[in-house]
């Protein structure tokens, strides 16, 4: 019994720790496609809507991997 414990508690801590690394990648991956459509909007007003659009997308895809 203790032994089946242990291994449900070593798991629900691998599967947290996969959770929060998955969570810092995709914060990652937004801050530089941000980071990229700020750029890309100082060059382009026009794409200034765009920019948002490709934004929803992206966050959508994320959520999606999930």
């Amino acid at each position: 019994m203790l032994l089946l414990l242990l291994m449900i508690i070593i798991l629900m801590m691998v599967v947290v720790v996969v959770m929060v690394m998955m969570m810092m990648v995709v914060v990652v991956m937004m801050m530089m496609e941000e980071d990229d459509d700020d750029d890309d909007d100082d060059d382009d007003d026009d794409d200034d809507d765009g920019g948002g659009d490709d934004d929803d997308v992206y966050i959508n895809v994320h959520v999606t991997m999930f």
